[in-house]
């Protein structure tokens, strides 16, 4: 053995012994933990029901509301986590609630999340859109919060903590449907700027598709004793809500007390609202479901107890939590939109407003009168998992990409948490229009305040896990039939379109809705409502080559609809194929002759330029594109 070859292996032994050393002084730091709950119902009614357009009241209660905490400590660090029953909260109002707390047990505010259910049933602790604050239930709200963090505070013990999660595509669907080009919807401003919006209805003839993905992982966060007796369960899922009537903790509420009677042991049990701005309980592709609230929630329940059932314990983890400030500003109206809504507001005859119209012209003065806002982002880590807390009404796509790119193996989401800053659409998506981009203090962020979310909370989750990101990856399967270059248009983010080769990156520009569904279950796609996707192709001069993609038109396809140009030239594809399913398209190129197959059949003669420098798509084209793969062979139709 070489002097070299002896050292490296010193190294390697020495290296190894550090590691089992760092492993075993982080398995003795057992962690503390304590949880607790309040009740936190309105003593008096009737009170105001806030999370509609119009402004609407609550005169009994239909199932307890409460404010649920749970506080973990692992030596000198010691954070708070609570879920409270409540539509939405204003950051005013729950930084009252993390001073109070701090005072009662010493736990930093910069260390404490508190986020909202996001039942609609609860009364209105922030006002919006035609609803007022209900005053007295929101000044007494921050004590109780308080109460609860303090309970569970008293409450610590050494525990152990475990998660596992279960996918439940069947409980949550997107609510946002892009319209036929010629169906498109007026909004409260008068303007047809509508392509997609929420809630279309269910089987509706002048919808086409989804505009984005869903988020269905229902995630259980466990925390026992030591001797195994629960404390705490803390769930996270990404569905809007049920729908109940009275004030009420909706499906939230049925789901926390139906999980601590199966468990046993009296343990704190609260489900977080994950990232369903775009999402609800509603499958509009079907005729609507006819389960009730009830049924509903004890679904959910039985699945969180597969995942439950899964879950390993661990005593030691390391405990970090970061925050960061962010400042946005607002979209404030133009000088003619701000006009058109003072004059609306003066003629308003009631009290509240009466309509969509007068409830967005008082939106805009008031956004014209507070354009800046400051938004409170945090990353927890306890152990192999992730908690991000956003004060926004999140995309289901955003939370995927949170959790693709997390440092760390397990992340969930909790939105409208330490604030409630509006809707917060990926940037295409304010292209689309609809209820969730319609400026208001429910959706009034500049467009681009997405991506800066989620790059500080990309940032904030390195810090708790002491290493980097990882890297979006393809969902594409075609790279392994060496291509000149591949396009999968499963790309998360717009802008750049990625090549999955590393050549020819392109770029997406216009109306596209991103991370679509592909033509597999395990696939994505780019949906073009009047978009393109372009990359310039270098170093492509082959004898014979083939370009391939997979096409789903959402309506039926025009004669004239440049699907494909090449070097700037529109291909002309009889692309007359039935809507609605997905069809693989190929061009095969030899010798300057060019034939083109549908679904592997031969369809005739093409022309196609010898060689190709550009490739775009999606010109007059309404539909999902993906897997655009360009061979330098001429390659057989698969």
């Amino acid at each position: 053995m070489s002097i070299y070859n002896g050292e490296m292996r010193f190294l390697r032994i020495a290296a190894i012994l550090l590691a089992l050393t760092a492993v075993a002084s982080a398995a003795a730091k057992t962690i503390r933990a304590g949880a607790a709950q309040v009740n936190i119902n309105p003593t008096s009614f009737p009170v105001i029901i806030n999370c509609g357009f119009l402004e609407r009241t609550g005169k009994e209660m239909n199932g307890d509301l409460f404010a649920r905490a749970i506080v973990i400590e692992e030596g000198s660090t010691r954070i708070a986590i609570a879920v409270v029953d409540s539509c939405m909260m204003m950051r005013e109002l729950i930084d009252d609630a993390k001073a109070q707390a701090s005072a009662k047990t010493g736990i930093p505010v910069n260390r404490m999340l508190i986020s909202a259910t996001h039942t609609h049933s609860a009364p209105a602790a922030m006002a919006c859109l035609g609803s007022r604050q209900q005053k007295d239930y929101a000044a007494a709200l921050p004590a109780k919060i308080a109460e609860a963090i303090a309970a569970a505070h008293a409450k610590l013990q050494p525990a152990k903590i475990g998660a596992a999660s279960i996918d439940a595509p069947n409980h949550t669907f997107t609510r946002r449907w892009i319209y036929q080009p010629t169906k498109m919807l007026t909004d409260p401003f008068g303007e047809v700027s509508v392509r997609a919006n929420m809630i279309p209805g269910f089987e509706n003839p002048n919808v086409i598709a989804p505009s984005g993905p869903v988020d269905s992982e229902l995630s259980v966060v466990s925390i026992q004793s030591t001797a195994g007796q629960p404390i705490a369960v803390l769930a996270n899922f990404g569905n809007h809500y049920f729908g109940s009537s009275g004030v009420s903790p909706d499906y939230f509420g049925i789901f926390d007390t139906q999980l601590a009677q199966k468990i046993g042991g009296n343990p704190v049990v609260m489900m977080s609202q994950g990232t369903s701005g775009d999402a609800n309980t509603a499958n509009y592709a079907k005729p609507k479901a006819t389960w009730t609230i009830t049924e509903y929630a004890t679904q959910l329940v039985d699945l969180a107890l597969t995942a439950y059932r899964r879950i390993q314990y661990t005593p030691g983890v390391p405990l970090r939590m970061e925050e960061a400030l962010l400042p946005l500003g607002r979209r404030v109206a133009s000088r003619e939109r701000l006009e058109w809504a003072e004059k609306t507001a003066k003629a308003q005859k009631t009290e509240v407003p009466a309509n969509q119209p007068e409830v967005y012209a008082h939106e805009q003065l008031f956004l014209r009168d507070t354009p800046k806002r400051e938004l409170k982002l945090q990353a927890i880590r306890l152990g192999d998992i992730a908690i991000t807390a956003i004060p926004n009404e999140v995309y289901a796509l955003t939370g995927l990409k949170l959790k693709t790119q997390s440092p760390l193996p397990r992340t969930i989401n909790i939105e409208l948490a330490n604030g409630a800053e509006g809707y917060i659409p990926p940037p295409e998506q304010h292209l689309f229009g609809g209820y969730t981009t319609w400026a208001a203090r429910s959706a009034g962020l500049e467009t681009t305040a997405e991506p800066k979310i989620v790059e500080t909370l990309l940032t904030l989750l390195e810090k708790t896990a002491g290493w980097k990101r990882k890297p979006v990856p393809t969902r594409s399967t075609t790279v392994a039939t060496k291509p000149f270059a591949l396009w999968p248009l499963d790309d998360m983010y717009f802008g750049p379109a990625v090549d999955a080769i590393g050549r020819n990156p392109g770029k997406y520009t216009g109306r596209v809705a991103m991370f679509s569904a592909g033509p597999t279950p395990e696939t994505r796609s780019a949906y073009f409502a009047g978009g393109t996707f372009e990359a310039t192709v270098k170093n492509f001069d082959p004898a014979a080559y083939t370009l391939q993609f997979w096409l789903w038109a959402g309506i039926p396809t025009s004669p004239d609809a440049a699907v494909l140009k090449l070097n700037g030239t529109s291909v002309n594809l009889p692309l007359d194929v039935p809507a609605k399913t997905w069809h693989q398209v190929a061009v095969v190129q030899r010798n300057g002759q060019a034939t083109l197959y549908i679904d592997g059949q031969l369809k005739g003669s093409v022309a196609v330029p010898k060689a190709i420098q550009s490739i775009q798509m999606g010109h007059g084209f309404e539909g999902r594109i993906s897997d655009v793969a360009l061979y330098a062979r001429a390659k057989a139709p698969n």
